[in-house]
């Protein structure tokens, strides 16, 4: 389900974002979560009224598990980076390595086996016709985004991170001369690429959630145990699947993070503190706000179509 991830991706991650007003993108994005995640299940299939009221208490839970529990940890990651740029000027290794993993997995929705189970009965309710709809649309997601995968070379992930890295040093106050993001992109080719690893991952991925729909089973317990298992193997990252690669590559990164964080002016690390605190205020704020019920109707999503609809889980690869 890429859209749910990207969406969750956005809340957590958009102020990335150079823009002058990702406030109001960050509380639109995070107050707007479950009706983007009903609007992605909703193009799925034609689901019956009750199981339109499943996925709206999918949603809800999925919001809701995002502001109670990932929104708070980003809070305290970015409070760790603050009080290491204000005491240093730089980031500590345990204050990168604990930002790196969470950014690189920030959904683990695993941890919260109800909120999987409820999507585990959805699936489990689905008729031979919407089953077969579901598969089809997988089925179409999946071609699309493996071929996108396959297209990407390491140049274009690392272009991807440079760009990142600026857009993250201009939100915060930080600016970076040509030369020195043009060293940054030079340390980059020292990463170990796995993208060949990843690409088998999600085609693992999605094969056996296709298998989980196609044969659900007569038990819908041992369907849920099935759907949660395979749905945690869905969510590896690459620091457990490819610990050696990934352990080297956190090292390049940690070295090209500090490179650029070298020669701060006062000013600069001032800026970058008060950035990073005024971030971390923002997420606990939205951190704090329960979710009902979205006030859209179903019957009005199922008008709306996204720009960039996803993959179900197989993506979270």
């Amino acid at each position: 389900m890429n859209q749910l991830k990207l969406s969750v991706i956005v809340v957590l991650l958009i102020f990335l974002s150079a823009c002058g007003v990702a406030e109001f993108f960050i509380k639109r994005t995070v107050n707007g979560l479950e009706d983007k995640i009903v609007d992605e299940f909703s193009a799925y299939a034609d689901f019956t009224a009750e199981q339109d009221r499943e996925i709206e208490l999918f949603a809800r839970d999925t919001a809701n598990w995002v502001r109670s529990n990932r929104l708070p940890l980003l809070v305290k990651h970015l409070e760790q980076t603050a009080a290491d740029l204000e005491r240093n000027g730089r980031l500590s290794e345990t204050t990168w390595r604990d930002f790196v993993l969470f950014l690189e997995d920030p959904m683990v929705l695993s941890q919260a086996p109800d909120v999987v189970y409820r999507l585990a009965d959805l699936a489990y309710s689905l008729d031979s016709q919407q089953t077969q709809q579901v598969l089809d649309r997988l089925s179409e997601d999946f071609s699309e985004s493996l071929a996108e995968r396959q297209d990407q070379t390491a140049d274009d992930r690392h272009d991807k991170i440079i760009k990142g890295t600026k857009q993250i040093f201009k939100a915060i106050g930080i600016k970076r001369s040509s030369s020195q993001l043009k060293q940054a992109r030079t340390m980059l080719q020292n990463r170990h690429d796995y993208a060949e690893q990843n690409i088998a991952s999600m085609i693992q991925n999605h094969t056996s959630f296709t298998e989980l729909l196609t044969d659900k089973g007569e038990n819908p317990s041992e369907f849920r145990a099935r759907f949660l298992a395979q749905w945690k193997v869905a969510e590896r990252p690459p620091s457990e699947s490819v610990p050696d690669a990934w352990e080297h590559n956190f090292v390049v990164s940690y070295g090209m993070m500090n490179y650029l964080l070298q020669d701060l002016t006062n000013a600069e690390q001032i800026d970058a503190v008060q950035g990073v605190l005024d971030y971390a205020a923002l997420f606990r704020e939205l951190s704090t706000t329960d979710i009902q019920l979205g006030s859209n109707t179903l019957n009005q999503l199922k008008h709306t179509i996204y720009d960039s609809p996803g993959s179900m889980p197989v993506s979270l690869k």
